[in-house]
């Protein structure tokens, strides 16, 4: 007998979120999806990023096999950064193991599915790290209506455009509910990238339970009503979860007073302004360098202060755009996103021990230590992760004027969400489900073939 197996990601959503939507009704089809099932807290990848997240989860291992440890690494000959794509891959994903074992796939915006690589029976629509949105010609009909940001075009949320948002948002929902209802299936796999994208930018608007913002988790959710009654297994995971954070952590400008980074110019504050946190702020008060400079020295406690005063003045915050840029070629060790790349190998020890001692760091790790796989060598050294639960979160790779600076913004956390339904499941809170027990599960289910080296196991699903 055919069964349909379902999966919807909702890339960076957290309880503490989706709890408020629910009481809230914004979201009532998933509401009542979660009541009937199983569901728990979804603990992310070691770094919870999406590139080795959405990857861990569509491969059933971890960064150490499939080769994905973030969106961009540096080059190897530390000239530059190359952005990944669907070639550095080096795993099969779960809509192309279901294809290879004779069933059909539709995958829709998973991350790095550009360029398409071809399976018999697998259907996809690239997402949005493309340089555009390509799909099977299989899917033309339906595709060719779906229209979302990519590399080469900026999203409406970045100029607060609400209308076009809402209707980029109503392409995607509306072509992934066609293609559930008019396509032939065994793995229906999609992932709307809204809510990361919103939590972002616009955090607090969510949780004040914007209008505008409100609207688009309301059109999201109809995909849960329709798919509810198609799939015979529903997995609603994220990717990560999101919090808001109290210090932005700068790892390379700790490097540099360690003496391992150089500077790839000299170290300028050309646009310090007082703006709003959008990208193209409309309201901008330049402040004195010297002011800013000030601020930046004085201790966390009396700047968060100072930075509080000024944002009741004038209804905004202060930021200040950074320009200083590391030269990786000419830095014994480095940090890019939550990897930490050692030129000369004699350090490391030396740099664990210093990133340690750290307040602000949470974990470090030597990759041998949590990643094994033939794609361990394209890992960085060292991975880190700042110390979520005392407030901190990283915040880029240049050098700022202290390592740990106070602000408030909201970055991803660690913990994200899981819910799984099907007939008769018994409802309960479910412990320690791990992001590579998606795949198997899937696999048992459809009562396929599970690679030997899969790093997960098949979660248990009581029935009543």
């Amino acid at each position: 007998m055919k069964k349909r197996v379902a999966v919807i990601g909702l890339d960076g959503m957290a309880w503490h979120i989706l709890n408020k939507l629910f009481k809230w009704n914004i979201m009532p089809n998933l509401k009542k999806i979660t009541q009937k099932s199983l569901k728990g807290t979804l603990e992310s990848t070691i770094p919870p990023e999406s590139g080795p997240a959405w990857t861990s989860l569509a491969t059933g291992v971890n960064p150490g096999k499939h080769g994905v440890f973030g969106f961009t690494i540096p080059t190897k000959d530390y000239n530059g950064i190359k952005i990944l794509s669907s070639r550095d891959v080096k795993y099969l994903r779960i809509h192309e193991m279901v294809a290879v074992q004779n069933l059909k796939s539709i995958c829709v915006n998973q991350i790095l599915t550009y360029p398409i690589k071809k399976f018999p029976g697998s259907y996809v629509i690239t997402d949005w790290l493309s340089p555009e949105i390509r799909y099977s010609p299989e899917i033309k009909e339906y595709a060719e209506n779906y229209h979302g940001p990519t590399l080469t075009k900026p999203s409406p949320l970045l100029k607060k455009n609400w209308d076009a948002e809402y209707a980029d948002v109503s392409s995607r929902v509306d072509t992934i509910n066609a293609l559930l209802q008019e396509i032939d299936w065994d793995l229906f796999w999609a992932v709307y990238s809204e809510p990361d994208h919103l939590f972002h930018r616009y955090y607090d608007l969510v949780m004040k339970k914007d209008r505008k913002v409100m609207r688009l988790f309301n059109k999201i959710d109809e995909t849960f009503k329709i798919v509810e009654d198609i799939a015979d297994l529903l997995i609603v995971l994220s990717d990560h979860g999101f919090r808001k954070f109290n210090y932005g952590v700068y790892v390379n400008t700790l490097f540099e007073k360690m003496g391992l980074v150089k500077k790839a110019s000299q170290q300028t504050i050309k646009d310090i302004a007082c703006q709003r946190q959008v990208d193209n702020p409309r309201i901008q008060f330049r402040l004195p360098e010297s002011l800013y400079t000030y601020l930046s020295k004085v201790p966390s406690s009396i700047e968060f202060v100072l930075l509080k005063i000024y944002k009741q003045l004038l209804k905004v915050d202060i930021r200040a755009k950074m320009t200083t840029h590391i030269n990786p070629k000419l830095s014994k060790a480095f940090a890019h996103g939550f990897g930490v790349y050692i030129r000369e190998k004699e350090l490391t020890d030396y740099i664990v021990s210093m990133l340690k001692r750290s307040q602000f760091i949470g974990g470090v790790w030597k990759k041998e230590e949590i990643y094994h796989g033939k794609q361990l060598e394209a890992m960085p050294d060292l991975v880190i992760v700042p110390n979520f639960n005392g407030g901190y979160a990283l915040r880029g790779d240049a050098i700022a004027p202290k390592p740990a600076m106070r602000r408030e913004f909201s970055a991803h956390h660690p913990e994200g969400i899981i819910i799984i339904y099907r007939e008769n499941v018994r409802p309960s809170w479910m412990q320690g489900i791990r992001v590579y027990d998606i795949v198997p599960t899937i696999l048992d289910f459809l009562g396929l073939d599970i690679p030997e080296d899969i790093d997960g196991t098949v979660i248990d699903l009581p029935k009543d």
